[in-house]
């Protein structure tokens, strides 16, 4: 008898339905009776199509010294507190057989809003993600050389290429005026500001930087178009 009763105070209960239970609690963090557990310990107790008098004090006993999860404890309230004559099974009353092995739907029920919102988030990331990128990404052709320094390091350089304002350009060459930069330059002499690296290329001989060009500059403008 004691292979498939467990003793308590006196009193049998069904072992199995009492080892279920202990098994469902342990596997989880929680400490609780999930719904496919409390489905299990229902099949359990209604493998013969009744549930008798050891199951039934069984069942009231799970249902009062073990923890469920709320949708597990609304489904076993409905096979607790028996009487303790033997209580045969109606149609209606047979557990429907859990396929949810895993919990999976318990799992969703609980979460689903949270997977919707996830889902949502991901959704509008992915329509906006070129927006988004161009936040943080400036294309290089898009960028405006620095203006024309003016420090005072500088100025002894300034001076003297002002006082070369006055002279002529050449065939392709071209005469820096007072706040020009390569950009500038290059969108006025060829129609696209993009052209501005490839001056700069041409002039490294005579261009420092490409930010660092002054007043009276003479640069070449032979390149390639």
């Amino acid at each position: 008898m004691s292979s498939y009763y467990r003793t308590i105070n006196g009193k049998h209960y069904d072992r199995a339905m009492l080892d279920m239970a202990d098994n469902s609690v342990n596997k989880r963090k929680d400490g609780v009776i999930s719904l496919a557990d409390a489905r299990k310990i229902i099949g359990i107790a209604s493998d013969a199509g009744k549930i008798t008098e050891i199951e039934a004090r069984t069942l009231n006993y799970i249902f009062d010294h073990y923890k469920f999860t709320k949708s597990a404890e609304e489904f076993f309230s409905n096979f607790a507190n028996l009487e303790k004559n033997e209580h045969v099974l109606q149609p209606d009353e047979t557990p429907a057989v859990d396929n949810d092995i895993f919990g999976f739907k318990e799992f969703m029920a609980k979460y689903y809003l949270y997977f919707i919102i996830s889902a949502l988030i991901i959704f509008l990331l992915y329509l906006y993600s070129d927006r988004l990128t161009g936040l943080f990404t400036k294309k290089p052709d898009s960028i405006e050389p620095l203006k024309v320094e003016q420090s005072t390091q500088q100025s002894g350089n300034t001076v003297q290429q002002q006082n070369n304002i006055e002279e002529t350009a050449g065939e392709n060459e071209y005469i820096v005026q007072g706040k020009d930069t390569l950009f500038d330059i290059s969108s006025r002499l060829y129609g696209d500001p993009s052209k501005w690296k490839a001056l700069y290329e041409r002039n490294k001989d005579i261009i420092e930087k490409p930010e660092m060009i002054f007043p009276g500059q003479k640069i070449k403008t032979d390149i390639s178009r």
